[in-house]
C-alpha cells in the first residue's frame, strides 16, 4: 500500500459513526507495518502517523466521535489505533489531560458497567498510555477507576479446571462474535483481563504484586519488542 493509497483507504472510513472499526483497520495496518521490514514500508508508515496526527479531534483527544453510546466507539477505535501504531513505534501519545478527561467522562457515562474485556481494557490502557509525564493530573479518580477494573478482572476470573476469564462475563450484554463461547473461559479473555489489571494495578503504583509483565502487543514499553 503506498502513502497515497493509504490515505484514501483511512479517508473512506466511518470515523463519524463507526470508529471502533476504523481503529481496528488502522491496527491491522500498523500490524502489518510493524512486522514489515522498516526499509520498505517506512514512507507508508511516516503517512499513516501523519494522517492520525492531523485527524484527532481536539476537543477529546481521540479518533472518532460522540455517538449514542457516547463516547465508546471513539475510546475503542482510540484504544485500537494506538495498540497497533503509536505505541509500538515508540510515538508518543500526547493529550495526556485532554485523553484522561475524556476517558474518565466516558466512565462516569456508563463506560465500565456491564463491562467486557474489551470494555476495561479500553479503558485502562489510554489511561495509562494519557499519563502526563510531569505531573498526576485527576489521580485521585484515575485510582478509583483503576481500583474498579481490578475488581473486575478478579471477578471475571475463574480457578481450577479451565481456569481464566471469559471475553463477557455473566452479566455483560456484548456477545463476542468468534469461535469461542463469550461467557466461557478463553485464552482471548484470559489474556486482554491479564493484561488490563497489569494496566490499572501500574496506575496505582502496585504491578509488581501480580507478579508477570506483560509481552506482546499490550507491552507497556515503547518501542520494538
Amino acid at each position: 500500500m503506498t502513502p497515497e493509497q493509504l490515505r484514501r483507504r483511512l479517508d473512506a472510513l466511518d470515523w463519524a459513526e463507526h470508529a471502533w472499526h476504523a481503529g481496528s483497520v488502522v491496527d491491522t495496518i500498523g500490524t502489518a507495518l510493524t512486522l514489515a521490514p522498516t526499509d520498505r514500508t517506512q514512507p507508508t508508515r511516516e503517512a499513516l502517523v501523519g494522517w492520525l496526527t492531523t485527524h484527532r479531534d481536539p476537543s477529546t483527544g481521540l479518533w472518532g466521535s460522540r455517538t449514542v453510546e457516547g463516547l465508546r466507539e471513539a475510546v475503542n477505535g482510540t484504544y485500537r489505533l494506538v495498540r497497533g501504531t503509536l505505541a509500538p513505534w515508540g510515538v508518543a501519545l500526547g493529550g495526556g489531560d485532554v485523553v484522561g478527561d475524556s476517558v474518565l467522562r466516558h466512565v462516569r457515562d456508563g463506560g465500565l458497567d456491564r463491562a467486557t474485556a474489551c470494555d476495561a481494557l479500553d479503558v485502562a490502557y489510554l489511561l495509562w498510555w494519557a499519563r502526563p509525564s510531569a505531573r498526576e493530573y485527576r489521580a485521585a479518580e484515575v485510582a478509583e477507576t483503576a481500583r474498579r477494573i481490578l475488581k473486575l478482572a478478579l471477578a471475571a476470573w475463574s480457578t481450577g479446571d479451565g481456569a481464566g476469564a471469559p471475553f463477557a462475563p455473566l452479566g455483560t450484554e456484548m456477545v463476542l462474535v468468534s469461535g469461542a463461547e463469550p461467557t466461557r473461559p478463553s485464552l482471548q479473555g484470559s489474556e486482554m483481563w491479564a493484561a488490563l489489571a497489569w494496566y490499572a494495578a501500574d496506575l496505582l503504583g502496585c504491578a509488581d504484586a501480580l507478579g508477570y509483565t506483560l509481552r506482546g502487543i499490550h507491552r507497556p514499553a515503547r518501542g520494538p519488542a
